[in-house]
């Protein structure tokens, strides 16, 4: 019983214990994993408008629903990667973002400006795109714009489009609004979401 006082301090009596945890606590101090910060993702933003009158209110308009939407998409909790838009990204993370956000003008002009700008577009393609129109009539009228608009990329680029919707006029406010969009933003964000099915080519 002697030597095993010796080699553990639980042996030990009780008036002898805390000396002796005190002696050996260096051996353990420092090695608890210190709390990991909150993962990020950070999601390219291209803004598409062309420079006419309306461009400005509608870029405006665009990035005041990035700012609440991305308010919206961190209240996950603790745990939950944090959104990150970037209107102009960095190139190494670029690569490392599977999804780009493209906001365009709900008009053929509109969206032959988009093409243009995906084509000359900086830095390594994205997987997969995810479309938002401003100033649709309806959202039939939106539809037809973005299915032609999908079947271009898909065929001359390789690149699935999926459509998040049209930029809330009236409704920039409304909170169901706000999650309907970031829902859907969740959805196509991840890689098992159907649209980067239609690739021709594997990813990376």
């Amino acid at each position: 019983m002697k030597q095993q006082s010796l080699l553990n301090p639980a042996w030990r009596p009780a008036s002898r214990q805390p000396e002796a945890l005190e002696r050996i606590s260096h051996h353990f101090l420092g090695e608890l994993p210190a709390a990991a910060a909150p993962a990020e993702r950070h999601l390219p933003v291209l803004i598409a408008l062309d420079a006419n009158r309306e461009a400005a209110h509608y870029t405006a308009a665009a990035r005041r629903l990035l700012d609440r939407l991305q308010q919206k998409l961190d209240q996950g909790g603790a745990g939950v990667p944090r959104w990150r838009f970037e209107l102009q990204p960095e190139p190494e993370r670029a690569e490392a973002s599977n999804l780009l956000l493209l906001i365009a003008h709900a008009s053929l002009p509109g969206i032959r400006h988009a093409y243009a700008r995906l084509k000359t577009r900086p830095g390594p393609p994205p997987l997969a795109a995810s479309l938002l129109l401003c100033g649709a009539r309806d959202d039939p009228a939106a539809r037809r714009l973005y299915r032609r608009l999908a079947v271009g990329l898909l065929r001359f680029r390789d690149l699935p489009l999926g459509f998040l919707g049209c930029l809330p006029e009236s409704r920039a406010g409304d909170e169901a609004e706000l999650e309907r969009l970031g829902r859907r933003l969740r959805e196509q964000a991840d890689p098992a979401h159907p649209v980067y099915r239609y690739r021709r080519q594997p990813p990376p």
